[in-house]
C-alpha cells in the first residue's frame, strides 16, 4: 500500500472542498468512506501523480452521484451529459460537476 495516501488524500480533499458539492453531512459521510485509502489499496503500484487523478476521480464520482440522487430524472440526465461531455474533451459548461472533470 503507498505510504504517503494520506498526505495525498488531505490534498484531494482540499481540492474537492473548493466545488462545495456537499452538505456538512454527505462531505463527513465522504470523508469516512477513506476513499484515499480504498484507492492505496487499489493502485498499490500507482505513482503519486497517477494516485492523485485516481483519487480526485473517486472523489468526484462520488459527487456524481450525490448530486445525482437530489435530482429529479430530467436534471440528472442533464448532469450526467455535462459530466460525460467535458470527461469526451468538450468544452466546459459551467457546471459545478463539468468544473470538477476539466
Amino acid at each position: 500500500m503507498k505510504k504517503d495516501y494520506q498526505q495525498i488524500g488531505k490534498q484531494s480533499l482540499e481540492w474537492f472542498d473548493r466545488f462545495e458539492v456537499l452538505s456538512p453531512r454527505k462531505r463527513q459521510i465522504f470523508i469516512l468512506s477513506k476513499a484515499d485509502m480504498l484507492v492505496a489499496h487499489t493502485y498499490p503500484y500507482a505513482n503519486d501523480e497517477e494516485f492523485r487523478t485516481c483519487l480526485d476521480f473517486i472523489s468526484l464520482l462520488f459527487a456524481l452521484d450525490e448530486i445525482t440522487d437530489d435530482q429529479n430524472r430530467e436534471d440528472a440526465e442533464k448532469t450526467m451529459a455535462s459530466f460525460l461531455n467535458t470527461l469526451d474533451g468538450k468544452k466546459c459548461d459551467g457546471t459545478v460537476i463539468s468544473r470538477m472533470t476539466a
